[in-house]
């Protein structure tokens, strides 16, 4: 991460044979920035830990159970963009975008800024190519559990909140949510990334 509270000093003349330096103000002089990394365009299906899948409904993100007709038809498919960050490894994950591609719109899940913990759809004509931020409502750092194709999304704005899946009013259905992990077997912050065009079953 990046390292705050520092000055940035420059050399200004010598003196009788001393060397003076000119203090600016204070800055972060190695502040995080992202860029878009070049990636291959691929769908996946997004599956809870009890299988069931996350989908784009009326304007939410919902997760439910489907069988395997409707899962042959589906057509709320998830792409990921992920990107490249200044400072280097930063031990929390890949810094990634997870959005649905709908109407030649990018539909893309962020952090609400208004309501704690909610995760809400939004629309975005063009996804970012830099981000110059350390933090950004899209951005999350996706990390892979040692489970293969199982993967946690940790929020960029709310460090130790992730992803996650929460009981709704309607008990065949969860919503997507920003969830703090409870321990590091929560299952609730797991989801498994299937590809769309294998067998939705995989695991």
């Amino acid at each position: 991460m990046a390292n705050s509270g520092c000055s940035r000093v420059t050399f200004f003349q010598t003196l009788q044979n001393a060397f003076y330096f000119q203090v600016g103000t204070e800055t972060d002089v190695d502040e995080d920035t992202f860029r878009c990394s070049p990636t291959v365009s691929t769908d996946y299906l997004v599956r809870s830990m009890d299988s069931k899948y996350l989908l784009l409904n009326a304007g939410q993100f919902q997760v439910q159970n489907l069988n395997d007709d409707q899962l042959r038809h589906l057509d709320c498919k998830f792409k990921i963009q992920t990107y490249n960050e200044s400072s280097g490894e930063n031990g929390r994950g890949k810094p990634a975008i997870l959005y649905v591609k709908t109407d030649n719109k990018n539909i893309v899940v962020c952090c609400s800024e208004t309501q704690k913990h909610a995760i809400y759809p939004e629309e975005m004509s063009d996804l970012p190519k830099h981000i110059g931020n350390p933090t950004h409502k899209a951005l999350f750092y996706m990390k892979e559990c040692t489970a293969s194709h199982i993967f946690m999304f940790e929020s960029s704005e709310h460090k130790s909140e992730f992803l996650g899946f929460e009981p709704s009013d309607d008990p065949s259905l969860k919503k997507l949510v920003l969830h703090r992990k409870v321990d590091e077997v929560d299952e609730s912050c797991r989801m498994c990334l299937v590809v769309a065009d294998c067998d939705s079953r995989m695991s």
